[in-house]
């Protein structure tokens, strides 16, 4: 005879520690996770003020201080690199000081979040005027190795005059998705493609693909200062991923961009200078 009671405790406790394994295992992947993720409340970056420098510039470069302070305190120091766009003067090739937030494959991190708290002004220790910016920064640390340049794009210059049209070439590795921004000099983010149904933005393995790809409309530059910073963004993934239109600026990009799969998201930055004449 068969002792019906024993076998329905010993069916229910082998269910219970089934249960139990794979909420213990659930947990121990959401704190994995959420170890990567490191909120630094306040940190501040610091430019001296140079006679030949406005207090917006110092501004920029305080900030972008400030992020590579959060970077290397996170043991992060690759995140954030100098982008050297040169001038010609005189005949000779001068690199002009100013930074970008690199995107190459190889960090060990990234930003995910930025909130500026407050500008100040102070006097250094020789007498210098100092300019600083604090903040409130949230950084993702990744495994390096999982981090791989899957798409190569060319064709974007350095410098362009107010209407030139911008065009570029991507080229994959494999099967990917990707999606075009434009970030302009105040930070603003916006979809350029896809942003229609009718846009694919599918790229095969070993595929060219010339953006923008039809006669209908094109990319032309535009400002009315001397000179601005814009740069374009591609980022591309394995996996399809609709993009909404709340994106506008750095968070709520971040904010989309985190919800692509992990382990098959990337992108790439190339910033530009565009003259007013």
């Amino acid at each position: 005879m068969i002792n019906l009671d024993y076998c329905w405790t010993k069916k229910f406790l082998t269910k219970i520690k089934a249960i139990l394994s794979s909420l213990l295992l659930l947990i121990s992947i959401q704190f994995s996770y959420s170890q990567k993720i490191i909120e630094i409340d306040k940190i501040e970056g610091c430019q001296v003020l140079y006679p030949n420098m406005t207090i917006e510039e110092a501004q920029t470069k305080a900030v972008v201080q400030a992020k590579l302070n959060a970077l290397q305190e996170s043991g992060i120091s690759e995140q954030i690199s100098l982008s050297q766009i040169y001038e010609v003067e005189r005949g000779v090739r001068v690199q002009q000081d100013k930074f970008y937030e690199s995107t190459s494959t190889d960090v060990k991190g990234e930003i995910i979040k930025f909130n500026l708290l407050t500008y100040s002004q102070s006097v250094g220790s020789t007498g210098e005027i100092l300019i600083c910016a604090e903040a409130k920064i949230d950084i993702l640390k990744h495994d390096a190795s999982q981090r791989n340049n899957n798409i190569a794009l060319s064709g974007i210059n350095d410098r362009y005059k107010r209407g030139d049209a911008i065009a570029f070439k991507l080229k994959a590795a494999f099967d990917l998705y990707y999606w075009v921004f434009w970030i302009d000099s105040e930070g603003k983010y916006q979809l350029i493609y896809p942003i229609s149904k009718d846009q694919s933005n599918k790229i095969k393995e070993n595929q060219e693909v010339t953006l923008p790809n039809s006669n209908d409309y094109i990319w032309n530059v535009d400002t009315n200062k001397i000179e601005e910073i814009n740069s374009i963004l591609i980022v591309y993934s394995k996996n399809d991923y609709l993009v909404d239109n709340t994106i506008i600026d750095f968070n709520s990009w971040s904010n989309w961009y985190q919800k692509l799969e992990y382990n098959s998201r990337n992108k790439i930055i190339m910033p530009f200078k565009i003259y007013k004449q």
